[in-house]
This record gives structure tokens, sequence and C-alpha cells, in this order.
């Protein structure tokens, strides 16, 4: 039996992600998936992989390597792709599914004052 990769988990579940390809030095690419604090917990029960902080404090990253990559590059059509400013890579954003506005939504509406 083959193992569902984690891309395939995130796209079944509609749990919204982005991809991050960051060039580095030496001419590699770190490709890590962004996903909402809300929905980390979730990942980590289904995939076992750990989420760890991000640059925004309500956000998680995952690395992406290995068959889970060849997984994004597979569904590559479900995505729309953006320059990062200062030419430091790509963000590719499920289409329909717009992480931008979810990550408002569920932050305007687990705030508690």
């Amino acid at each position: 039996m083959s193992k569902i990769g984690l891309i395939d988990i995130l796209l079944q579940k509609r749990i919204c992600f982005v991809v991050i390809a960051a060039n580095a030095f030496g001419g590699y690419t770190d490709n890590f998936i962004v996903v909402h604090e809300n929905d980390a917990g979730q990942i980590e029960r289904i995939s076992g992989l750990r989420a760890r902080s991000g640059g925004a404090r309500d956000c998680r990253t995952i690395d992406l390597e290995g068959d889970d990559y060849k997984s994004f590059k597979r569904n590559h059509e479900r995505f729309e792709s953006y320059a990062i400013e200062g030419g430091i890579g790509r963000v590719y954003e499920l289409v329909g599914n717009n992480f931008k506005d979810y990550r408002a939504y569920v932050t305007a509406n687990t705030r508690t004052e």
C-alpha cells in the first residue's frame, strides 16, 4: 500500500496552505509549506510531521521535500504563482482557497479582547 503524502492530505481535507520556494545560497531552493496555527495540530496528527513556528506568530511551516515535493509538482495547476518581492523566490497559493483571506478570517474570529 502506498503512503499518502502531505500535499495530497492537505488537498483532500481542503486545508488552506501556501507553498514557498525561496532561493537559498549556492543555487539551492528551500521549499516549505505554510499553514495557519489552527490547522497545524490537525496536520501533525494526520501526517506525523512537526510544524515549526514561522515568521508570523500565527503561522507554522513544514519542510517540503521528497515525495511531497513531487506531489506538489503533480498538482501544480491547482496553484497560482506569485514572485516574492526582491526576486528571492515564489509563493504558490491554492486557486480558490486564498491563504491571506483565510488567515484574516481565522484571526478575526479567534481573537479575544
